[in-house]
């Protein structure tokens, strides 16, 4: 079963959207987003994007 945190859900939707739409922002590109988002989530074990710290990124 793939687990997930609804509220990042969110928050990445309206994301890829803007780089989409926005930015113009093309498919293999917005691919290599959604798989270094993901990576980074597996890191932090699903916490929500809202509780974020400087050091999680260095650490990642």
């Amino acid at each position: 079963m793939t687990k997930y945190n609804s509220k990042n859900e969110r928050i990445k939707k309206e994301f890829y959207d803007y780089l989409k739409e926005s930015k113009g922002r093309n498919f293999k590109t917005l691919d290599q987003v959604r798989n270094s988002i993901f990576r980074f989530e597996e890191y932090t074990k699903l916490k929500d994007f809202a509780t974020f710290k400087k050091e999680q990124a260095v650490g990642f």
